[in-house]
């Protein structure tokens, strides 16, 4: 039976994707090329505020960043 939902990609966002799919009960499958050189794998999920060529603060950066942060501290307590 094929999977309701397909993940292309697992950086940060196909990951955390596919943890959504999987606390709502969907079924899904996750294809990655393991292309070491990808942004998520050479930055590690890594937030940045700045960018653009004047390194100026991103937009929304700071409701982003707060939900980023509830992101991951609830998945480090699901997952120990």
């Amino acid at each position: 039976m094929p999977a309701d939902i397909l993940i292309v990609g697992q950086g940060i966002a196909g990951s955390m994707l596919a943890w959504e799919c999987e606390r709502a009960g969907f079924s899904f499958e996750v294809i990655d090329s393991g292309d070491g050189g990808c942004a998520s794998r050479v930055s590690a999920g890594m937030i940045t505020p700045v960018t653009g060529m004047r390194f100026v603060k991103s937009a929304q950066f700071d409701a982003r960043r707060r939900l980023a942060c509830e992101a991951y501290q609830s998945l480090s307590a699901e997952l120990g």
